[in-house]
């Protein structure tokens, strides 16, 4: 199981224990009140320079007490542990680095079971120091904890005296053990894929068990590869648990129906739920694994059946064409485990006077969206699907423009990417050209998609894509068909098209009354209603019904090259924006709470998420914008966004109200800059209320409302960031600015520019910098293209911010297809025989025993090295793990003692 995105981002700031020097608007000194207070705020942590260690630290053992739980049969606590010989604890995850078991002076064994500060679970621990105006550095304990985080959130600092508490289990309880093998049985550091223990067991997997108790954990491995889970007692070494992961499907066939074998999976499972009860002794899970190294297509059982049987043809390798019910072999594929990848080609035939074409797919038991084109046509029509697997299959057709019923062919290629499993097509048909049926295409955004039966008095049956409902005389024609509207979808379109995709009609476009090939319905006690497009809508059922007509039956009967008719049910996601609103000159009691609009710069643009806006299917994350609007004056700073209620009319316009939206607990819905939100789910449920459309924009709208908070601290400088793109036009280079962005610092600070960032090894454009080229610019527009920094012009930093150095310039050169230089370059790891300066960006990463935390801290070396003044991520490090936090629900507290500066 992979590290939450939270807790990779903690790493990402906090992992590599390098230096992150800067300075925030706040004085050092209100930092320093605050923690003799015994808390400090996140505004605080932004206030000096500071450096950060998590994984090289060690916290001394005097920040921790060993706690026995459980008692003596006497009643009396144990506090006999034997923990002289620790000396500190190692900075991360505490359940990975803590004695996992201690003895007392009585011999028995104890079991670390969690750690915590009163009854608050402590899970990360790392140091903190802060570097003060006189020198001296101030050096604490952070820890993390499950606690909910908010943007006022005041964590708690621990004063002298006071520890972690780590308990531990007394007596008879049982610790579960973690471990890898190899296919020959030998244990492994490292799991599939080079995973690691808290990505295949999980981060919080089980370590012990009290007796008699129960325990469950779930298991997940990487596509590619089978293993097996057992689950043995230590003491006997029997197998108490076993089970297989990776196990592909099997298919066999009967007659015209293929299906899965007898002990086939009915998916390539790659997690297994574990779960023991009654424990009584220690256990070891183990996790034998092999990579797998070849895959198999196969067609050649559904090319035996009926749907196929002497319709379908396969090529040789000189290209001649055999019937593949007589050429299996052509049917089949192997391909490595390496390329992931293959093509197969086949074609539909023309035999005993009639023409076949393909109209319908199964692979591994899910629909694959087939491409029709009508015989006459010189198109190559192309679909694509994604199994759910995450397999990518792509069908391609042409037509070689034949005579049905003598010449026509079709020739099919199918193109396979990113398969880590074996394929069977499960089902198939190739239809004659004189049937008359639907073709069911695209269901998108509808859900419960159902056609009944015998003049609409039968029963309902699922459709999916693919799904053919055969025509013939008599009234079926006017069997109706229902779905519901998925959630996050707009009003749905009907659409009947030809193979070739030509439209016939789309709800009352193109043909109207005795013409229409529709009939929109709303179901009523007694029967149906037919109405227009116009006045569709969901009957009380929920669903949304629709028949065909005579005209469509007439349409189809009326040439064999319109026999088959593909029906579509589209609905678009809703697209949404976010706005923003400065919340200037409001007043609370007869005293100004927010700044003057005269005096406010540097507020966030209008986020339209592009072409098609944020959406539920596929810009689904709305990530609220890290800039941050500046008071001129300096008497307020910003604290947090609101989020305000809507007023909508009943075509669904309307406009914001000056209302905040409260939850359930009535605490107001906020968020802090950086935020997200999904426009699936819970998240976009929560704020329905908040929505309307705006027609100009042809977005549902939210409203977020700057909040502010009055500077008790010293003055601050302000600085600007300016972003410029160059890129050829007519031969000629054209350089422009298109953002700058005004923030507030400490006189003297120092500045790092946020110009790259990690993701999957590779060193790419910080986000910063793709969202800006992405059109959160003042032009509005999007840069399309690759860009790389400008290293020549482009400032890197500010190593004393004065009033009269106080300009970061990021200049962004377009890469044109000569240009051999990209922003993505590989890692290097870091020559620990050389010092680095933890002041200058680096492309190194550290390297760890674990695939996972080597990952993060790849990328938390470069987060923090470059830890930024662009405006959308100036922050010291640990600020930006406290936004990740903050995102994830985990809180970060700090403890500390003085020492002198060396």
């Amino acid at each position: 199981m992979a590290l939450s995105l939270a807790i990779l981002m903690l790493f990402l700031a906090l992992g590599s224990g390098t230096a992150v020097w800067a300075a925030e608007a706040t004085g050092s000194s209100t930092l320093e009140q605050h923690l003799e207070k015994g808390y400090v705020t996140q505004q605080d942590l932004r206030s000096a320079p500071h450096n950060v260690e998590t994984e090289d630290a060690a916290i001394p053992a005097k920040y921790f007490e060993f706690v026995c739980v459980n008692h003596h049969a006497d009643g009396s606590a144990c506090t006999d542990l034997q923990t002289a010989s620790i000396s500190s604890i190692k900075g991360g995850k505490l359940r990975n680095n803590v004695p996992l078991t201690l003895k007392n002076n009585s011999d028995v064994r104890h079991t670390f079971s969690r750690a915590h500060i009163g009854n608050t679970a402590v899970y990360f621990v790392g140091t903190l120091t802060i570097l003060e105006d006189d020198g001296t550095e101030q050096e604490y304990i952070y820890y993390t904890t499950d606690k909910n985080v908010t943007n006022k959130t005041a964590y708690a600092v621990l004063k002298n005296g006071d520890k972690i508490t780590l308990e531990y289990t007394h007596g008879k309880d049982h610790t579960v053990e973690y471990q890898f093998k190899d296919s020959d049985g030998n244990v492994t550091s490292e799991g599939p894929d080079g995973w690691s223990l808290d990505q295949v067991f999980g981060a919080d997997r089980p370590l012990e068990v009290a007796d008699g108790h129960s325990y469950s954990d779930t298991v997940t491995i990487p596509r590619g590869y089978k293993a097996t889970v057992t689950v043995t007692k230590k003491s006997d070494g029997k197998d108490r648990y076993t089970s297989k992961l990776g196990e592909m499907m099997s298919y066999q066939r009967n007659k015209n129906s293929i299906f899965l074998a007898k002990g086939s999976p009915d998916t390539t499972k790659l997690s297994d739920f574990i779960s023991l009860d009654n424990i009584t002794g220690d256990d070891v899970v183990t996790l034998q694994y092999e990579k797998i190294d070849q895959f198999t297509f196969d067609a050649s059982e559904w090319a035996q059946t009926v749907y196929a049987n002497t319709r379908m043809v396969v090529y040789d390798d000189n290209n001649k064409e055999a019937f593949g019910n007589i050429r299996p072999d052509l049917c089949r594929k192997t391909f490595s485990a390496q390329d992931h990848s293959f093509s197969w080609d086949f074609g539909g035939w023309t035999a005993h006077q009639v023409t076949w074409e393909l109209d319908q797919l199964q692979i591994n038991g899910e629909p694959v969206t087939v491409p029709m084109v009508d015989v006459k046509s010189d198109k190559t029509v192309t679909e694509t699907t994604t199994l759910s697997t995450g397999t990518k299959i792509t069908i391609s057709v042409t037509s070689n423009r034949g005579d049905n019923g003598s010449s026509a062919t079709r020739r099919y290629r199918m193109d396979v990417e990113n398969c880590y499993e074996n394929l069977t097509v499960s089902a198939g048909n190739l239809v004659g050209h004189y049937h008359k049926e639907l073709v069911f295409k695209h269901l998108n955004g509808v859900s419960d998609p159902e056609y009944q039966t015998r003049d609409g008095q039968g029963s309902w049956i699922a459709l999916k894509p693919g799904s053919l409902v055969e025509r013939v005389s008599g009234g079926s024609y006017s069997d109706p068909i229902r779905f519901k509207k998925a959630d996050g979808y707009q009003m749905p379109h009907i659409s009947y098209t030809k193979k070739d995709g030509t439209k016939l009609q789309e709800d009352d476009d193109l043909k109207t009354g005795e013409d229409a090939f529709v009939q929109y319905l709303i179901k009523t006690e007694t029967g149906f209603k037919g109405v227009s497009y116009e006045n569709w809508q969901a009957s009380s059922d929920g669903y949304y019904y629709f028949c065909g007509t005579e005209a469509l039956q007439k349409y189809m009967n009326a040439a064999p090259a319109q026999g088959v008719v593909l029906v579509n049910i589209q609905a678009s996601p809703i697209k949404y924006g976010i706005n923003y609103v400065s919340g200037a000159g409001r007043t609370q009691d007869g005293v100004q709470i927010s700044p003057n609009l005269t005096d406010i710069e540097d507020m966030p643009a209008y986020q339209n998420g592009g072409e098609n806006g944020y959406n539920c299917e596929n810009h689904q994350k709305v990530l609220i914008s890290n800039q941050q609007p500046v008071d001129k004056t300096g008497s307020f700073i910003f604290d947090h966004w609101e989020v305000l209620t809507a007023e909508t009319r009943d075509d669904g316009t309307g406009y914001p109200t000056e209302t905040v939206k409260t939850l359930a607990d009535g605490n107001p819905l906020t968020y802090a800059e950086g935020e997200s939100l999904q426009c699936s789910g819970a998240s976009i449920a929560a704020v329905q209320d908040c929505l309307y459309y705006d027609r100009d924009k042809d977005r549902k709208i939210l409203t977020l409302r700057a909040v502010w908070k009055k500077r008790e601290e010293r003055d601050a400088i302000p600085y600007m960031v300016n972003f410029y793109v160059s890129y050829k036009e007519n031969g000629e280079t054209v350089t422009k600015k298109i953002k700058s962005r005004t923030h507030m610092v400490n006189p003297g600070a120092k500045i790092v520019a946020d110009l790259y960032q990690y993701e999957d090894g590779k060193k790419q454009l910080s986000a910063n910098i793709q969202n800006v080229l992405s059109g959160d610019n003042e032009t509005g527009s999007a840069y399309d293209g690759e860009y790389r920094i400008d290293d020549e012009n482009t400032t890197k930093g500010i190593d004393n911010v004065t009033v009269d150095n106080n300009t970061v310039n990021i200049y962004l050169v377009k890469v044109e297809k000569e240009d051999p230089s990209k922003p993505s370059d590989p890692v290097t790891p870091i020559d620990p025989s050389k010092p680095t300066d933890p002041s200058q960006p680096t492309d190194s990463s550290q390297q760890t025993t674990s695939a996972a935390t080597s990952s993060a801290q790849s990328s938390s070396q470069q987060t923090a090295d470059d830890a930024a003044a662009t405006g959308d991520n100036f922050a010291p490090a640990l600020w930006i793990a406290i936004a990740a936090a903050a995102l994830a629900g985990i809180g970060v507290v700090l403890a500390g003692s003085r020492r002198k500066k060396q």
